[in-house]
């Protein structure tokens, strides 16, 4: 396995076998020449690819190039003796301890390999190799020669396979597309065929229960830290928990130029109209709009009882809505288009307001006294912020 970590191995460079090959030489051979042609007299059973064959206890390494015939590469490998062989010496096509072995050797390399290098995170990126507080197994980036690291290249994985006086390094050469965990910043590092950068320095990594957005004006990335929300693109930014909020660039402020989606909430036993809450019942918080914003929004509402097997109900709003200075300047812009998908109860309703007191998108609900339903509704927006 002579190419194996630094480059895939291919059939041409490796051996193949058969079982029961075995021949005749159609022509003799030499002890002088390093590199001769083994002529069979049949080799329907001998590989078309690299392998050995064994005539008179001589291990030859070589290629069919053609019917019957084998141009060699090495002979007396593995310490076999060289000799001359005559016409019709028995040739054989044989599995050798050193071919299991190399075999054996590459299985233990692959898995060294991955758990070292691909799985492994690094400690840092460093400018030579560390000098105290060293264990077994440690992974570090290179970034400048020196000390241990003198043999090295930059960019290189250094990977402590020792410990001990002196200690033993091992090195590796990544590849485009390589990936790994920095601990020290927390970030994860991509390889880019020149240089590791961390992938949140362009688009943001979307992580569950935290958000990420880039500022283009700040050197790192900006972290708002919502229960469950998720960030994407560049200057995207979350407000509320439960968002996935997603932006392509901004005006002047980051935020304002992005698209919305909030999940609401709540459940209903009578026939009061109810306020669905991104927390959910008995919940607090709402889709409260910035100063001086303009959100037009599109609502998919679902109702459900629980308590029965009689109650299903769906419906669509959608209209504007906008804050100038304070709650009390919250208003609708004319009057939000309610479509009813289907209703089992004709009771049942919702309702789409401005609320001047908080300052936020109200979405009430109804349904019917005795009877248990959970209503969710989806909240798409678009939503422009001076």
């Amino acid at each position: 396995m002579t190419n194996f970590p630094q480059q895939v191995d291919t059939i041409s460079n490796l051996w193949s076998a058969t079982n029961n090959a075995k021949s005749f030489l159609a022509s003799p051979i030499d002890a002088i020449n390093p590199t001769p042609t083994i002529v069979l007299a049949s080799d329907t059973k001998f590989p078309t690819s690299r392998t050995t064959i064994t005539i008179d206890g001589e291990i030859f390494v070589c290629t069919r190039t053609a019917p019957n015939t084998f141009t060699v590469e090495l002979r007396g490998a593995f310490g076999t003796p060289i000799g001359s062989h005559t016409t019709l010496a028995t040739c054989y096509g044989m599995s050798i301890a050193e071919y299991h072995n190399d075999v054996r050797d590459a299985i233990i390399a692959t898995q060294t390999f991955s758990a070292n290098w691909w799985r492994k995170p690094i400690i840092d990126a460093v400018n030579t190799s560390p000098i105290i507080g060293l264990s077994a197994g440690d992974c570090y980036i290179v970034t400048g020669l020196g000390g241990d690291w003198g043999t090295a290249t930059v960019n290189d994985i250094a990977y402590v396979a020792q410990i001990g006086s002196p200690i033993v390094w091992q090195f590796i050469t990544p590849e485009d597309g390589m990936t790994t965990i920095n601990l020290t910043t927390n970030e994860v590092w991509i390889y880019d065929g020149a240089s590791w950068t961390a992938i949140n320095s362009g688009t943001p990594l979307a992580i569950p229960n935290t958000t990420m957005s880039r500022d283009s004006n700040a050197d790192t990335a900006v972290h708002h830290l919502e229960t469950d929300s998720i960030a994407i693109g560049s200057q995207a930014l979350i407000r509320y928990p439960g968002t996935v909020a997603v932006a392509h660039g901004r005006f002047s402020n980051t935020g304002d130029a992005q698209a919305n989606k909030y999940i609401v909430r709540n459940i209903t036993a009578n026939d009061s109209f109810l306020e669905l809450f991104l927390d959910g019942a008995t919940g607090t918080q709402r889709l409260v709009l910035q100063d001086d914003s303009t959100w037009s929004f599109s609502i998919q509402i679902t109702g459900h009882r629980t308590n029965g097997s009689d109650g299903h109900a769906g419906y669509i709003a959608s209209g504007v809505i906008y804050r100038g200075a304070g709650a009390a300047s919250t208003s609708l812009q004319g009057k939000p288009t309610i479509q009813v998908l289907s209703e089992s109860d004709k009771a049942w309703d919702i309702n789409i307001q401005a609320d001047t007191t908080n300052g936020s998108l109200k979405i009430t609900v109804k349904g019917e006294n005795g009877k248990i339903i959970r209503w969710v509704a989806a909240v798409d927006t678009v939503e422009i912020t001076n």
